[in-house]
């Protein structure tokens, strides 16, 4: 004799079989998951530096805008640069370090972010013209 079997019961058979075969992930699929991050990071990490410098730049580039003004300022009232930055003030600079100091012609002043090496420098020439270097 034949027995009947219900479609619940065929679901619950099947789902059975399918969780009793598959407990976890294999160590390739593990492996792989790790690789595919891997890669992704070894590709976004590049991009993510050319931004964070660039808001260093940009930072420092205000900053030393500030600077150049103030310098600026003090070369016309006196005919020569200060001979540091010590003759204009203070500045807002947070977590940058500031320093310049006047040679012959030119008066150089650099930003330094804190804690790192990374530099944007500025050359203020008694033309009034200014050269930036990173």
């Amino acid at each position: 004799m034949m027995q009947c079997i219900s479609g619940g019961e065929i679901v619950r058979n099947q789902k059975k079989r399918i969780l009793s075969s598959e407990k976890g992930f294999t160590l390739f699929e593990l492996v792989m998951v790790m690789a595919v991050i891997a890669i992704l990071a070894a590709v976004a990490y590049p991009v993510y530096a050319k931004v964070r410098d660039n808001a260093y730049v940009s930072q420092a580039k205000a900053i030393l805008q500030q600077v150049r003004v103030d310098v600026w300022s003090y070369f016309l009232e006196n005919g020569r640069f200060p001979q540091n930055l010590d003759d204009l003030g203070n500045y807002d600079k947070s977590d940058w370090d500031l320093w310049g100091n006047a040679d012959n012609q030119n008066f150089v002043a650099v930003a330094q972010k804190s804690g790192t090496t990374f530099q944007v420098s500025m050359t203020l020439k008694p033309d009034g013209t200014v050269d930036w270097s990173r």
